[in-house]
């Protein structure tokens, strides 16, 4: 008995359209061979949408880095030695947010909507 289930979640379905057939040049075989057509799936302007992404988290991560010892040092009246220490706990903490969404990527909401999630949230809290 042949049962169907639904594919993991954050898997691809392919369609049978979205095949075309390898000519492999060897006409002797029986079994034939497919690959994906070219703009399938994703493509560049996707891709650009996330490089532009992480481009601008990266760059607000290191830049709120170094600005936030001057601000704990010059704004707070902390000293050196403390301000330096809660910057460590700060970057410890985003590097360790991002281990949580990378388990909610694989085990729960798959790559897509992880992003699109987070891309929400990070917008919200700008704005």
């Amino acid at each position: 008995m042949i049962m169907e289930s639904s594919p993991p979640k954050g898997s691809v379905t392919i369609k049978i359209e979205d095949l075309q057939p390898v000519n492999n040049g060897n006409k002797n075989t029986n079994d034939e061979q497919y690959c994906l057509k070219e703009n399938a799936l994703g493509g560049w302007s996707s891709a650009f949408l996330l490089l532009a992404n992480q481009g601008l988290a990266t760059l607000a991560f290191f830049g709120v880095g170094v600005n936030l010892v001057l601000f704990l040092t010059r704004v707070l009246g902390q000293d050196n030695a403390s301000a330096a220490n809660n910057v460590s706990k700060w970057t410890g903490t985003v590097y360790l947010c991002s281990l949580v969404g990378a388990f909610l990527s694989d085990s729960y909401w798959g790559r897509y909507l992880t992003c699109a999630l987070f891309q929400v949230v990070f917008l919200v809290v700008i704005i």
